[in-house]
């Protein structure tokens, strides 16, 4: 690891990479603590990780579209309007990182632009990623 923002440039190999998928089995006992602790709460309660199988984030992108629902409209509203001006403050080579990715609007956008060295979508939806 380098200065600060630098971070490790070499190549990372598929062996030296966590799982990307856990087993079935290690998968249930944080659901079944996540249940029996949301089912202890006055409101009862699940955390929202559970919602984005690839049933839920498609319902997700429909709820993203309705008029009602503006933040996805206002975000890429100011990724357009700043393409340029992120592209130049990125620097040539600049890696993209983009966190809760789902459809991955904004990178598009910004990929065009940038033609950055690496993207890594990063989202909670194992289908999104794919």
């Amino acid at each position: 690891m380098g200065p600060a923002g630098e971070g490790d440039r070499r190549p990372h190999r598929a062996r030296d990479r966590p799982p990307s998928r856990l087993s079935h089995r290690r998968r249930l006992v944080p659901f079944r603590q996540d249940v029996l602790a949301g089912l202890g709460l006055p409101q009862k309660a699940l955390p929202p990780k559970y919602f984005y199988d690839a049933r839920g984030s498609r319902l997700f992108e429909r709820i993203c579209r309705l008029p009602e629902y503006y933040l996805t409209r206002a975000e890429l509203a100011l990724t357009r309007a700043n393409l340029q001006a992120i592209a130049r403050f990125a620097g040539r080579d600049a890696q993209l990182v983009e966190y809760g990715s789902g459809e991955s609007l904004k990178s598009r956008l910004l990929i065009r632009v940038m033609r950055p060295s690496a993207y890594l979508p990063v989202d909670i939806s194992a289908s999104a990623l794919e």
